[in-house]
């Protein structure tokens, strides 16, 4: 019996599940390692208004942490990067009354 999942074709035999699993682990390391990049982008950009990557090398992780999201959707976390619009406001703005 084959499986599609994305790119990866599961089998039932032991060695393709066995790699279907590494590469599952593998997709969840990968994951975290870039959802921690992007906080950190987030976090000095908007908090600190001090960027340490530029926008292209931004978009690149955003687009590759949104790729393994649909090849794994099962590992995709509500609180994702990829689920969230821009960030918290820096301390050094003053409040603005809207009217």
């Amino acid at each position: 019996m084959l499986i599609s999942r994305g790119s990866l074709v599961l089998s039932s035999s032991s060695n393709s599940i066995k790699a279907a699993t590494q590469a599952g682990a593998e997709a969840e390391r990968r994951i975290n390692e870039l959802t921690s990049q992007i906080e950190a982008a987030n976090r000095h950009y908007y908090e600190e208004d001090a960027p340490t990557i530029s926008d292209a090398h931004y978009d690149s992780l955003i687009r590759e942490l949104e790729e393994l999201e649909r090849q794994f959707p099962n590992l995709s976390r509500p609180d994702s990067p990829t689920q969230l619009v821009g960030g918290r406001a820096g301390e050094t703005f003053s409040p603005v009354r809207h009217r």
